[in-house]
């Protein structure tokens, strides 16, 4: 399955838990020993009766005598202390090797989703992607920690019991197990319809989760747009859906638990309307039939563990699937087998006949051909929407073209691998990402091993130092989630130094200076021409003004190349750039005015 087609399905329930126990690989060892203590456990809970029956009979045994009776006692005793042990080895492991699953599983699904190609992201909500990744793994440890051992004790432990009543008298056990079929069919009959159910239930909560996490990143703008009403009832309608579905899934767990509690009692009754029978018709001792009313409880516990466990079991099972639908999700931009990285001389760009789309039958570029030779300054300019961006998103690789072919350094940019070729592109994105943490971390992640000095020339270079030495910490200053204590100007400037500070030989400027003003402008414009030299730089730019002294000015219209010239060439053919030009010239002269007429201050 690609990353392209859907993640949602509904596999088997086996087929889950199978995939779920593989996840312990590495781990077995001590989730062994995790299972033998609860066992252990268990199966000494099979003594205490048998003890009471021999002090029963010493009672009643005229040569029975009190040193029998002591020893009986230290049994006792010496099986509580095993009991608290193996409960104790049971607990404690179960969790340290659900704890260290966890951690393995919430690696390797970051890792992958890492992996994932960027339309993979478009098409989903960010949030719904981190539910999976975290919350639905973290519910994996409950089935791991509790379910595994319980389910092992629900198979095992009952046989022994079993045996151990048909050795005391067969046709008591008969009557003791007629009602266990039918505790076994509630407990498996009801699994696949809970497992839809609490699959929905996940959904539900996912998609709350992603509201409330957009919500909450987007607080601006609900403030600004006063959307707080339209937002609250969002979520409250999503949170009531989940609240329905979340009560109809318990309504459907809670049958078989109840089934298994009455079943239980209805087996105790018949054990004791039989067994007294049997009893005062001296056909079984009375030690005896309390043996068999110990045990019989002890049979149906397991059954009713699980069953008490099943929301959370359910719950980890329906997460399960989510983040297996996650993992097996492939990524379908792989490196090509034996692919190694080439000695490139000449970091040159070329676009060859390249189509490409988001969508399928929407082509956003259509046979888009040009070049950027190698230390050359090449420009995009287009009417909103001509796919300057997407041409720009190409680069990198970030998505693979439909036809035709993107060129580094002339190279096929599929041919070279993923991680090498985007090591050679730094870009400046018109919507600066920052993450939470300090100036200095957010500089890094171009560059994880600059120094003081490597840093402090990007941000110098960026027109950025000053501002940054300002902050309360300096580039230690936390910057807040997305930049949020940062202004749009500074953050764009710390987005420029991340770049500078990468030193790749391409470099993309998406709108570089897009949200500084004129002063800040012309300084970063001048760092941004010195740092160019010797680099292969495409540069997008709605404000013509800036691009002026490009080697070169490719003209986008609608997905298609319309023309490709220098400033001076452009303007003298009098075609689409000359009449953008002319409009922009024209903008720069607007002015704000009052309903009076009289020009806004």
């Amino acid at each position: 399955m690609t990353a392209g087609q859907r993640i949602e399905r509904t596999p088997g329930i086996l087929p889950l838990i199978a995939r779920v126990f593989g996840l312990t690989r590495g781990h077995r060892r001590p989730l062994f020993f995790a299972v033998a203590c609860g066992l252990a456990y268990t199966l000494l809970s099979l003594v205490p009766p048998l003890v009471v029956r021999a002090v029963i009979g010493a009672l009643v045994n005229p040569s029975g005598d009190a040193v029998a009776i002591g020893e009986l006692a230290a049994v006792l005793v010496i099986v509580a202390l095993l009991r608290g042990l193996t409960r104790y080895g049971e607990t404690f492991t179960s969790h340290v090797v659900a704890y260290r699953v966890l951690n393995d599983l919430i690696e390797r699904v970051f890792a992958h989703v890492q992996r994932l190609p960027q339309r993979f992201f478009a098409d989903r909500r960010s949030a719904e992607i981190a539910t999976r990744a975290v919350v639905d793994a973290t519910e994996i440890e409950v089935f791991i920690a509790h379910a595994v051992t319980q389910a092992t004790q629900a198979m095992l432990v009952p046989t022994a019991m079993i045996a151990i009543l048909v050795a005391l008298n067969w046709q008591l056990a008969l009557v003791a197990l007629a009602p266990l079929p039918i505790a076994v069919w509630l407990s498996v009959a009801f699994l696949p319809p809970m497992q839809r159910r609490w699959r929905r239930v996940r959904a539900r909560l996912s998609e709350l989760s992603a509201t409330v996490q957009e919500s909450l990143a987007g607080i601006t703008v609900v403030k600004a747009f006063g959307a707080e009403a339209s937002r609250q009832a969002l979520v409250e309608r999503q949170s009531r859906g989940f609240r329905d579905e979340i009560v109809a899934a318990n309504r459907n767990t809670l049958i078989p638990t109840s089934a298994l509690e009455a079943l239980a009692g209805v087996a105790a009754a018949l054990v004791i309307w039989q067994g007294a029978s049997r009893a005062l018709g001296g056909e079984i001792a009375a030690a005896d039939l309390l043996v068999f009313v110990f045990y019989l409880g002890q049979i149906y516990l397991p059954l009713l563990q699980l069953a008490a466990l099943g929301e959370s079991v359910n719950t980890a099972i329906a997460s399960a699937d989510r983040v297996f639908s996650l993992l097996d999700a492939e990524p379908d931009m792989l490196d090509r087998p034996d692919t190694p990285a080439p000695r490139v001389n000449a970091w040159s760009v070329e676009f060859r006949d390249v189509t490409f789309g988001y969508d399928p039958d929407r082509p956003v570029l259509r046979d888009v051909s040009f070049l950027v030779a190698a230390g050359e300054t090449v420009a995009l300019v287009g009417m909103t929407g001509a796919g300057k961006s997407t041409t720009a998103s190409l680069v990198p690789r970030l998505y693979d073209p439909w036809n035709g072919s993107v060129r580094l350094g002339d190279h096929d940019v599929r041919d070279l691998p993923l991680a090498f070729a985007r090591r050679q592109v730094a870009m400046v994105l018109q919507d600066v990402f920052l993450f939470e943490g300090s100036v200095r971390e957010n500089l890094l992640v171009a560059r994880p091993n600059a120094t003081e000095v490597q840093i402090e020339a990007a941000a110098r270079a960026a027109n950025a130092d000053g501002f940054i030495r300002d902050l309360p910490g300096g580039y230690e200053a936390r910057v807040g989630e997305r930049g949020v204590r940062l202004s749009g100007g500074q953050k764009q400037r710390i987005s420029i130094a991340r770049a500078l500070l990468r030193d790749a030989p391409i470099l993309v400027l998406d709108e570089a200076t897009s949200s500084v003003d004129a002063e800040t402008e012309g300084l970063i414009q001048e760092a941004l021409e010195r740092l160019a030299r010797g680099r292969t730089t495409i540069v997008i730019a709605h404000r013509l003004s800036t691009i002026r002294n490009a080697d070169r000015i490719v003209v986008l219209d609608d997905g298609r190349v319309a023309e490709i010239g220098t400033h001076d060439d452009l303007i003298a053919r009098d075609g689409l750039y000359a009449a953008m030009y002319r409009a922009h010239a024209a903008s720069r002269g607007w002015t704000v005015r009052s309903a009076a007429g009289v020009p806004g201050e």
